[in-house]
């Protein structure tokens, strides 16, 4: 738990600044605070890559990729260039490629659990 403290703190922090942006009008605070989140996710990643408990992949791009797509759908849906089903539609496959990060990171991640050793020795 002291080491997933990024973590929680930066998952904690994008839900806040998510509600927050959805009940208030405001747009700096919940936006700063949202990337404050993302700062500390991207910092318990690179924290378990200089441990060498992760192993950076495909899965990365897929990251890189959701989070351009779904961005892309926000910008979409708040100008209106395309309809409104366009920009929902980029937000889902964007968060459908991050989730897709998200489950290669913790399958690799997870230590294996240990296995009984068997009580006859080699002779």
């Amino acid at each position: 738990m002291t080491k997933k403290w990024p973590l929680y703190t930066g998952i904690a922090l994008l839900a806040l600044g998510i509600v927050f942006k959805a009940a208030t009008h405001i747009n700096v605070y919940p936006l700063l605070t949202i990337l404050t989140g993302v700062c500390f996710k991207v910092f318990y990643i690179i924290q378990k890559i200089i441990r060498k408990e992760y192993k950076p992949g495909i899965e990365v791009g897929a990251l890189f990729c959701g989070l351009i797509i779904f961005l892309s759908g926000i910008a979409l849906s708040s100008t209106g260039l395309i309809n409104h089903f366009a920009a929902v539609l980029f937000k889902i496959t964007g968060i459908a490629l991050k989730a897709t990060f998200v489950a290669i990171f913790i399958f690799k991640t997870r230590k294996p659990i240990p296995t009984a050793s068997p009580l006859v020795t080699n002779e």
